[in-house]
């Protein structure tokens, strides 16, 4: 399975938003793969981070959002082909 970089947009019914180039904290988020998110997930929250959506079924990957600081982290597990 080949590793990318993705940009994307809003999902349904999510407006975001507008970008600007004035300085700020950070970045909006990242996203890492994950082969157990829901062991992952608790391992995150262990740590002191704030899980904010998820873990959500998608048709190719499940993901979760998490705020372990100041950065929304997404994690993705794919689904087997």
């Amino acid at each position: 399975m080949g590793r990318g970089f993705a940009i994307s947009g809003e999902r349904s019914g999510e407006s975001l938003a507008p970008g600007d180039a004035g300085v700020r904290e950070g970045l909006e988020h990242f996203g890492l793969d994950s082969d157990d998110i829901d062991a992952d997930v608790v391992r995150l929250q262990q740590l002191g981070a704030t899980v904010l959506e998820g873990p959500e079924d998608g048709p190719y990957f499940a993901s979760s959002a998490a705020l372990p600081g100041n950065v929304r982290l997404e994690l993705l597990q794919r689904r087997p082909s």
